[in-house]
């Protein structure tokens, strides 16, 4: 592993963990065991080290859901693709939700003037096109809306993660257990779309 990326993976613990405005750049040195003043020959302030976080955390993940909705394929082929690739990004970056959602609330403009920045957008509007198109063939339900799909979607996903404290105590879930319900996850949520969008 390079400087490089023992900073940006020290940054991503110290912002998902402390948030935005209690994170130090002395700590993510300590956690990169590099020297303060190497971290700002990388990086010059916290604000462009949160940028490149938000590049490396979206871009390759928001290019795979791009690429999944980005071609001729069955709807529900592709509603199960972008579930599943949803997912295994969530359960690899379990932190995520909770941190992204807390910034957004936040300080919002600062929030998506720094998405801007790091250039990542949601790759979504493909996938509410391809809904709409099937929708006017008649494949799916005619009262379908593509928004409170996605909005079905993104919530379903992101829900385990952000309420990990409450399901785990609701449910008398360990960690083996809660893991365990991630994975079947995946295929419930996939199958309540599904069947959500079916006529």
């Amino acid at each position: 592993m390079t400087t490089r990326d023992r900073i940006i993976s020290a940054a991503k613990e110290e912002f998902y963990s402390m948030g935005y405005d209690a994170a130090r750049m002395r700590s993510i040195s300590e956690r990169a065991e590099i020297n303060k003043g190497l971290l700002h020959y990388y990086f010059k302030t916290k604000e462009a080290l949160m940028v490149e976080v938000f590049q490396e955390t979206f871009q390759d993940f928001f290019r795979s859901i791009a690429a999944a909705t980005d071609h001729d394929q069955d709807v529900f082929e592709m509603v199960a693709s972008v579930v599943e690739l949803y997912m295994e990004h969530m359960i690899k970056n379990p932190s995520l939700p909770y941190f992204i959602i807390n910034e957004m609330n936040r300080d919002p403009e600062r929030h998506f003037k720094r998405m801007k920045k790091a250039a990542v957008q949601p790759p979504f509007a493909p996938m509410m096109q391809m809904i709409e198109k099937v929708k006017s063939n008649g494949g799916i339900r005619k009262d379908v809306d593509p928004e409170q799909f996605m909005i079905n979607l993104i919530s379903m996903t992101l829900f385990p993660f952000i309420a990990k404290n409450m399901l785990t105590y609701m449910h008398g879930m360990s960690d083996k257990d809660y893991n365990e319900f991630l994975k079947n996850r995946t295929q419930e949520i996939t199958h309540t779309l599904i069947a959500s969008l079916k006529a």
